[in-house]
């Protein structure tokens, strides 16, 4: 089997907002599922799927905030070196120093 097992990454844990929409979903999982209609087996592994699912769903959704924020980094940087080339000035320096040194 070339597939390697899921693992819940821990760092979504850190940011309380992921964390508190991981917990809410489990809630809504078993509120939804009792185990009494179900057996406990099942209902223990399709809980691990609604956890997979919603930290798969918040990574990607972080993920793409990431690369959206450098996109504009680096668009913010391309605007500012050009403007400081045009019209060189301390305080565009300044702002271009800054930028390059939140990229890095």
């Amino acid at each position: 089997n070339n597939t390697h097992p899921w693992r819940l990454n821990d760092t979504l844990l850190t940011k309380p907002d992921t964390a508190t929409t991981i917990q809410k979903d489990i809630e809504a999982y078993f509120t939804d599922n009792p185990p009494e209609d179900t057996s406990v087996e099942i209902v223990w592994q399709a809980h691990k799927d609604v956890i997979r699912g919603t930290s798969i769903k918040l990574a990607s959704y972080q993920q793409e905030q990431r690369k959206q924020r450098y996109i504009q980094l680096i668009n913010d940087i391309t605007d500012l070196t050009h403007k400081n080339k045009l019209y060189p000035s301390k305080d565009t320096q300044t702002q271009l120093t800054a930028l390059q040194k939140d990229g890095s």
